[in-house]
């Protein structure tokens, strides 16, 4: 309380110092200190209530951040500090318990203790703020990795960011090491490298390895929510995705569905069903469905996830769409999702809450990649520099892409869509992909899932060819219509010819008489003739034009 006293908390103070003496305080007791934070921050007009018992429920235990850190911060301020420890980082201003960081010959004297700094001390079991009892654990222990917090004390999810003096929480083959005394590193050797097991398999061959995230991406109402039941239904069966491609055993699935609602989700699942010869309850057991996304800012959202994958057995997580799992989950604060800096963490922390599963996830591509005149940009390739938002390009380790490949008809039932895949593995291709849904009737039959698959370069030749006979289709039609044109114009001269012809006259006074030429004169009068509006006939020594007389 005496040091509290030295630490302001105006309105300019800055979040990170906020932070830390609510760090420091739940290391020192999970109840009485949270008391004395929210009181301290009742001083700032920027205080908002309920945050600090949000907050408080999510910092992690074993951290560097302590007491010693609030009682370091409130000395530089001026309080007589009666437990002088030098911090482990002036930069960090933090301290760890157990002396390593003071001096060994003289010993500071131990603060006043209870709560968590007595049971980390002691070695003993502590309460969480859920209730549960946490083990104490050795600092640096791989069960560091993937908590709540990072090795610091820090909230990974404040801000709905990463600290932003703190690198990425990653579980796995990956992560790093991290022990009480900060962020290390390991290197690896090639033997290391050689004896370690980073093998990969195909989940969908030709399409989707295992252990690699995956972005999923297309225009809006481009069908991704439908391939993707096609793909989970494949992978829980082991039947072909798509009709095509071959699943080589069957896998758990969850799908997190968010947008489409449950009735879309099943109308969908049963013509998938239907369309490969299996009923719905051939799937029971690995095909799962949630209807609600987490958060992925909020550490307790990912955990959660983490679990469920964990009990469940989960093989393959698909997030559908990924963008409403963005949502900062501090209030007040917003992710900057052209931000990659923002992006990057909460991109790793969906796969991170996601493992050991191989995760997909589901995005929307931006809408400036629509080409306004209804060409090769609107109905062409997909690209992954069409995906909107910040990062989802660099992060993506694979990708299944999919596009309109020609304008939908309303009413027709029939998309066609580009499919391309690719990955780091080396993996790569491109297809065209119809899928026929047939017709919706008044009671809501008639609908179906027929897809045929066919190579992109087949069905761009198949195009082009279909495109080169439109254009001769449309040029026969053109020279039709001038020619009837034509026609029309010389059956007009023609009775210009018989009106004219009062008299009969030679062709040379008739072109003298109409102003014409050899040309026009001649077509009008080979029209009047066929028509049987006029007749040559000898005059004496000349030929001449006349009327014909009617009978």
């Amino acid at each position: 309380r005496a040091a509290l006293k030295y630490l302001p908390n105006g309105d300019d103070v800055h979040y990170d110092d906020w932070l830390k003496v609510g760090i420091s305080l739940n290391d020192w007791d999970q109840d009485e200190g949270l008391d004395l934070w929210v009181k301290w921050s009742e001083d700032s007009a920027k205080h908002v209530p309920g945050v600090c018992e949000e907050k408080w429920a999510s910092f992690a235990p074993g951290g560097k951040r302590t007491i010693f850190t609030l009682f370091y911060e409130a000395a530089k301020k001026g309080w007589p500090n009666p437990y002088p420890r030098p911090p482990i980082d002036d930069d960090d201003c933090s301290v760890s318990l157990g002396g390593r960081a003071g001096h060994p010959d003289e010993p500071p004297p131990e603060p006043p203790q209870n709560g968590r700094a007595r049971a980390a001390r002691d070695g003993r079991p502590r309460t969480e703020a859920n209730g549960r009892q946490a083990q104490p654990r050795e600092p640096g222990c791989d069960d560091d990795l993937g908590d709540d917090g990072d090795a610091n004390g820090y909230a990974l999810d404040y801000d709905g960011l990463i600290p932003p003096d703190e690198g990425p929480e990653v579980n796995g083959q990956t992560a790093t090491t991290q022990t009480a005394g900060g962020f290390s590193l390991r290197p690896r050797t090639v033997a290391d490298m050689e004896a370690a097991d980073l093998s990969v398999r195909w989940l969908v061959e030709k399409i989707l390895v295992s252990s690699q995230p995956c972005i999923v991406g297309a225009p809006k109402k481009s069908m991704k929510t439908s391939v993707m039941i096609d793909l989970s239904v494949s992978l829980a069966s082991g039947t072909p995705f798509l009709g095509q491609f071959v699943v080589p055993h069957p896998v758990r699935v969850l799908l997190l569905s968010g947008e489409s609602g449950e009735w879309a989700i099943r109308e969908t699942y049963r013509r998938v069903c239907a369309a490969k010869g299996i009923k719905p309850r051939d799937l029971e057991g690995n095909l799962l469905f949630e209807f609600q996304l987490p958060k992925l800012s909020v550490a307790s959202h990912r955990a959660e996830l983490t679990q469920l994958v964990t009990e469940w057995g989960i093989d393959v997580v698909i997030i559908d769409p990924i963008y409403l799992c963005l949502i900062s989950g501090m209030p007040g604060q917003r992710l900057d999702t052209a931000n990659l800096f923002d992006m990057g963490p909460m991109l790793q922390h969906a796969v991170a809450a996601c493992l050991p599963a191989t995760c997909l996830l589901v995005h929307h591509a931006k809408k400036n990649m629509l080409g306004a005149d209804g060409g090769f940009s609107r109905y062409g390739q997909p690209e992954l520099d069409d995906l909107a938002m910040a990062g989802f390009q660099e992060f993506a380790r694979q990708w299944i892409l999919l596009k309109r490949s020609e304008r939908y008809e309303p009413g027709s039932g029939l998309h066609k869509l580009w499919l391309s895949i690719g990955g780091s593995v080396g993996h790569s291709g491109e297809w065209e992909i119809e899928i026929d849904e047939g017709m919706l009737q008044e009671d809501f039959t008639g609908r179906k899932w027929n897809v045929t698959v066919k190579l992109a370069s087949e069905a761009r030749e198949q195009k082009k060819a279909r495109a080169a006979e439109q254009k001769l289709e449309e040029q026969l039609a053109k020279e039709e219509r001038n020619d009837a044109a034509k026609d029309a114009r010389i059956r007009d001269n023609a009775k210009l010819v018989r009106d004219v012809l009062k008299e009969p006259m030679t062709r040379r006074k008739l072109r003298n008489t109409l102003h014409w030429g050899n040309d026009r004169l001649g077509f009008a009068v080979a029209m009047a003739i066929d028509l049987k509006m006029i007749e040559e006939v000898k005059f004496g020594d000349e030929t001449v034009l006349r009327r014909r007389t009617p009978g």
